[in-house]
């Protein structure tokens, strides 16, 4: 841009009108017992709004939404919502001179950490004044700065320097108490939305395909541009043949159709499409060779193509086909819908080798091809995660876990599982969505069965994850509203 970022001018403009609404807050609600205050940061950088919750501000919102039909115990959903500051009752208008100051600003990571330092700076200074409490008054309240995707590395931080220990000891407990792992978000915020991610046969690059299609170089994880054309509907991403990147979807409102697109991943050129699966593709899914790709969608089929050639088409499911997956080996395709069945196929003849009586919205082989870990998205019971042993069709474990889960991978080495969970109570088609604490990753050590890291984006659903190559870090991605592509979580 050429220009410095004003920073004396945005603190002296969010200091002044942050202390108006927060004085006016606590007067219009005199009685009431304040527990958090917080300068929320808006997605892209658009505006900074002071914001505020009391316990008896909590208490009338949890009864709205039992009301409504959203919760069936006011005291439980009030503990849901303590930290869900979507929820909070107490809003300030947006200060306007700081988004005059931002205005024109790009949302790189750069700016994004230089606001939320200057918010801090300037809750620090309230605080110094009283505002929040003195003593045993202040030791009760809360003080955050919230952006739009916040990560629990950044919150719990930034909560730690503001708030006295007794304070921060108590929002803290609220969080799972595991290694949270450093991460690097990749590519700038507030752009897309991601559904998939691909990685090619040597590891060397990386795609991710949702409103718009991008190559990675995992070296230094430059991104290039494939497709960006309002491709909001694409679906799944895959390494094809040789030099070939093929993504699925459904028609969009930007008048792309459902099926397979392809792209000369050297020139970007592209190339033409696979025909079938009008009604969308759902999942794709490369051979260990490189030579087949399998394809499945709405439509109930599943297709296996030879670079532009159409190898083999069969109706495999009375359902949409959610995922489909070869094994390491390319012995076995694994393919699965939301409905009843998780089918097993010989990659030789194509004919069904076993049915498991499951469901899944996600599988993975592990690296041997002996284990098939299966995630439901949609479940109402708490086994939601199984692992499978191929060759037998037993069930090997059953895994507890409180959340649906849309995307499941094994670590290179077998021993660890890596998990993609979403709000407990996450409803994607109603009249509100509910925010019940983020979206989560974490990762399964399966030898010791225990749950040893976790990551927290603030996402709204985490729709893919995978392991790198060497087994160190996660690339997780998913819809953070106004967010990156991806974050790269290491997990060592």
């Amino acid at each position: 841009m050429g220009q410095r970022l004003n920073v004396r001018r945005l603190q002296v403009a969010i200091k002044a009108e942050a202390a108006r609404a927060f004085v006016t807050m606590k007067s219009a609600h005199s009685g009431e017992r304040f527990y958090a205050f917080a300068l929320s940061v808006s997605e892209g950088l658009l505006s900074i709004q002071p914001i505020a919750n009391s316990v008896e501000g909590l208490r009338l919102i949890a009864e709205e939404y039992v009301r409504k039909g959203w919760g069936e115990n006011v005291d439980e959903e009030a503990l849901s919502l303590e930290w869900s500051d979507a929820d909070w009752p107490y809003r300030g208008q947006h200060i306007s001179e700081a988004t005059a100051v931002l205005q024109g600003w790009e949302p790189t990571e750069a700016t994004f950490q230089q606001v939320c330092k200057t918010c801090q700076r300037v809750l620090a200074d309230l605080d110094s004044s009283g505002l929040f409490g003195k003593d045993a008054e202040r030791d009760q309240v809360m003080v955050l700065v919230l952006p739009a995707d916040p990560i629990e590395n950044d919150v719990l931080r930034i909560a730690k320097a503001l708030n006295p220990p007794a304070a921060f000891a108590r929002f803290a407990s609220h969080f799972d108490n595991k290694t949270a792992g450093e991460f690097t978000r990749l590519g700038k915020r507030n752009v897309y939305e991601t559904n998939d991610i691909a990685f090619s046969r040597d590891g060397g690059l990386m795609a991710t395909c949702g409103r718009a299609v991008f190559v990675w170089s995992t070296k230094d994880w430059r991104m290039r541009v494939i497709a960006c054309d309002n491709c909001d509907t694409l679906q799944a991403v895959a390494f094809a043949e040789i030099g070939v990147l093929a993504a699925g979807g459904w028609r969009g409102s930007s008048g792309w159709e459902s099926g397979i697109h392809r792209w000369d991943v050297r020139t970007g050129h592209k190339l033409p499409s696979l025909p079938g699966h009008r009604e969308g593709v759902h999942s794709l899914s490369t051979s260990a060779d490189g030579q087949l790709l399998a394809s499945a969608g709405c439509d109930e089929k599943v297709r296996i193509w030879s670079g532009d050639q159409l190898v083999k088409e069969w109706p495999a499911h009375d359902a949409p086909v959610r995922c489909v997956r070869f094994s390491p080996t390319a012995s076995l395709l694994a393919t699965s819908d939301r409905e009843n069945a998780i089918c097993l196929w010989d990659c030789r003849t194509w004919n069904l080798l076993a049915r498991l009586p499951d469901w899944s919205d996600s599988v993975s082989f592990s690296p041997c091809g002996n284990l098939l870990a299966t995630a439901r998205g949609h479940a109402r019971d708490a086994e939601i995660v199984h692992v499978w042993d191929v060759r037998s069709c037993e069930l090997v474990k059953s895994i507890m876990y409180e959340r649906p889960v849309e995307s499941v991978a094994f670590s290179p080495d077998g021993n660890r599982l890596a998990v993609g969970g979403n709000f407990p109570n996450f409803k994607r088609h109603g009249a509100r969505r509910r925010n019940h604490g983020p979206a989560r990753a974490e990762v399964l050590d399966l030898r010791s069965n225990e749950w040893t890291h976790v990551f927290c984006a603030g996402h709204e659903f985490v729709s893919a994850l995978e392991f790198m190559p060497g087994g160190q870090e996660v690339v997780v991605t998913g819809r953070v509203f106004k967010g990156p592509p991806a974050y790269l979580w290491r997990v060592k």
